[in-house]
């Protein structure tokens, strides 16, 4: 797989036009045919996992290609032969977090299998890092931002167990890189029927502590 090495290289770099080039190249097809009708390794997968990721973190117009090549469909179903992999585990939820952040939104039943397939992965992984917490934090954001059935989306993550995760992990590290996803989901959780019983004292203290005038912004905003 030297060749899928020297892709994922070159994707990586983050210029538009090489990723166009391979697009054109029809590599979606060369990995929908690897995943379908060959043998292939851990380390093969992950580097697949890698190129289809990056892919949708350059353009989000790769989404609609990736989708419709069945390539998607294929890695969901070949990650279960590696679903006690921590590793494979934490990539598919940066590709699936990855998704979820392409525009236009996803729809709610689309979005809503991406969501779970992302929270089964999460589920594998014995110890998560922040990283993987930051995918899971940016996922949930643009999973609920998305206008159409807001109070289903709301629902659907606490569900999940998602929203008390979110806001769990606000007790244990906040950083600059996630403090507006997470302050967004707890405003559009704390204006819910159902999301407001989540919150305890020592949430709440730790979220108006974290720059007050910020989180009364986020929440006039938020419950718009």
């Amino acid at each position: 797989m030297n060749y899928s090495f020297r892709i994922t290289s070159a994707i990586s770099s983050g210029d538009k036009n090489i990723a166009n080039s391979i697009i054109r190249g029809g590599i979606l097809h060369r990995i929908h045919r690897i995943l379908s009708e060959t043998e292939f390794s851990e380390e093969d997968f992950q580097l697949i996992i890698h190129i289809v990721a990056n892919l949708l973190g350059t353009n989000c117009e790769y989404r609609k290609a990736v989708t419709e090549s069945n390539v998607l469909n294929d890695i969901l179903l070949q990650s279960r032969r590696f679903d006690r992999c921590p590793m494979i585990n934490a990539n598919m939820c940066w590709l699936l977090s990855n998704l979820l952040r392409c525009y236009p939104y996803m729809q709610y039943q689309d979005a809503n299998f991406i969501l779970q397939n992302l929270v089964e992965c999460l589920k594998m992984i014995p110890e998560l890092t922040q990283d993987t917490i930051s995918e899971l934090i940016w996922a949930t954001y643009f999973y609920i931002v998305a206008p159409d059935d807001a109070d289903l989306r709301i629902e659907f993550i606490i569900e999940l167990d998602i929203a008390d995760t979110v806001l769990q992990y606000i007790l244990r590290d906040i950083n600059k890189d996630t403090i507006f996803p997470i302050l967004w989901i707890a405003c559009k959780l704390a204006a819910h029927e159902k999301g407001i019983f989540l919150f305890n004292a020592s949430i709440v203290e730790v979220v108006l502590n974290l720059k007050n005038r910020y989180f009364i912004v986020f929440w006039m905003v938020a419950t718009l």
